[in-house]
């Protein structure tokens, strides 16, 4: 999921948006790839049929949050979303944070549903990347949004995180103090 999503950003048409929308908020493509951002597109069964061209059973993306079932069928849980990739402190990819494009799309965030390996409550956006800065700064930033993390990241303050659409939690404490007691 991740790889399609990058994929797409870069794609020349279908991420045509998403780069205008990330231009517009100032951030380089280049910190966007290096940050592992990505562009869920609108159509609705983008990422069901690159899965299914994985092999990937439907129900399987369905327990992971990727894919959304109603009466109708199978449809992408994100669409028409810059996406933000939420990685785990080894690099792994737990889910993802789907930034809308527009002001009236809403909710504004929307992030991967709670599953059997990701738990927004345990998770930071950005803490694989920051975990070496966090321990030479001895020290975390704690911003609210994806976009204020990355425009962080854009300029070399690497040592920050973001939670994910939750208030700063015990779990999330616990895991920043393994590299820092100052946050």
């Amino acid at each position: 999921a991740a790889r399609f999503f990058v994929q797409c950003l870069s794609d020349p048409e279908r991420g045509k948006k998403a780069r205008d929308y990330l231009a517009k908020r100032q951030i380089d493509l280049k910190i966007a790839q290096e940050c592992f951002l990505g562009y869920a597109p609108g159509e609705g069964q983008g990422l069901l049929k690159f899965l299914q061209a994985q092999n990937i059973a439907p129900e399987t993306a369905v327990q992971l949050g990727l894919i959304r079932k109603n009466e109708r069928g199978y449809f992408d849980f994100f669409r028409d979303r810059v996406l933000f990739t939420i990685l785990s402190t080894e690099g792994g990819v737990l889910g993802f944070s789907g930034r809308a494009l527009e002001d009236a799309q809403q909710p504004k965030y929307l992030n991967s549903p709670d599953t059997i390996i990701y738990n927004k409550s345990e998770s930071l956006l950005g803490l694989q990347t920051a975990r070496g800065a966090i321990r030479q700064e001895k020290q975390v930033i704690l911003v609210e949004g994806n976009v204020e993390w990355l425009r962080l990241v854009q300029v070399g303050i690497r040592q920050v995180v973001a939670p994910l659409g939750t208030a700063l939690t015990v779990k999330q404490i616990q895991l920043l103090s393994r590299w820092t007691e100052d946050f």
